[in-house]
């Protein structure tokens, strides 16, 4: 801004001078620089760590015992996602943040996981319809996204919070686009990314469980019982 300083006061100079339009004025141009910090205290980003970690093994253990093993990894893996991805989207966009942000962060990883079990409930309700015959893993899987509930849900929470920042103060408004944002990264991870990681992981869960139903065990290294009877006979009689 320095060039600027020396622009300006060549201008007041000229405007202050004798005959000029600011004749007996005395202005000054300076630059003031202010620095404002808002820090979020460190216990409540490790409180937000580890609920999110805490979260998402309970999403892990429920979802496994409900489902399947395999969606059960998927689904500690979407909260874990929903939550990182939504606070690293925050703090990229600047946008104000207090500490009602880490609810926004534990609803997003909540949120996802949701999005992810109405794909799983589909995907199992494919299975006993015997809907994934004849089909590869990529097929069957995409065919059963469900897309419209997804859709329905996610849809229905971000209008509320539109309305919400809408009619609301400054800070609610700005804590209602967090929130919004928490909503959209939930609704991708659901509808886009818990399938998409669903391929590899079910294939790899499948290979695991061909290798267990081929593995009879270690051979004994024995004889036979007939086979040792005989030998001790022709034992005997050598």
């Amino acid at each position: 801004l320095s060039a600027v300083v020396t622009a300006l006061e060549g201008k007041f100079n000229a405007a202050t001078a004798a005959g000029g339009a600011l004749e007996g004025t005395f202005p000054i141009v300076s630059v003031v620089n202010e620095t404002s910090d808002g820090v979020l205290p460190a216990s409540y980003i490790g409180k937000a760590a580890i609920a999110c970690a805490v979260f998402a093994v309970l999403a892990f253990v429920y979802v496994s015992l409900r489902y399947r093993l395999s969606m059960g990894v998927v689904a500690a893996i979407c909260a874990v996602v929903g939550g990182a991805l939504t606070a690293a989207l925050a703090t990229l966009t600047r946008i104000p943040l207090t500490t009602s942000a880490i609810y926004v962060v534990a609803v997003a990883a909540l949120l996802s996981v949701v999005n992810a079990m109405l794909t799983f409930n589909k995907l199992r309700a494919s299975l006993k319809a015997d809907g994934a015959k004849g089909k590869s893993d990529e097929e069957w899987i995409a065919e059963s996204v469900a897309t419209k509930e997804i859709a329905t849900l996610n849809g229905a929470i971000g209008a509320a919070l539109v309305i919400v920042g809408a009619i609301a103060s400054q800070p609610v408004r700005w804590f209602a686009l967090l929130a919004l944002i928490g909503v959209g990264v939930a609704f991708l991870v659901g509808w886009l990314y818990a399938p998409a990681l669903y391929v590899p992981v079910k294939k790899q869960a499948d290979k695991n469980a061909a290798k267990k139903a081929d593995y009879q065990g270690a051979k004994s290294r024995k004889k036979p019982v007939a086979e040792t009877v005989e030998s001790e006979q022709a034992e005997t009689q050598a």
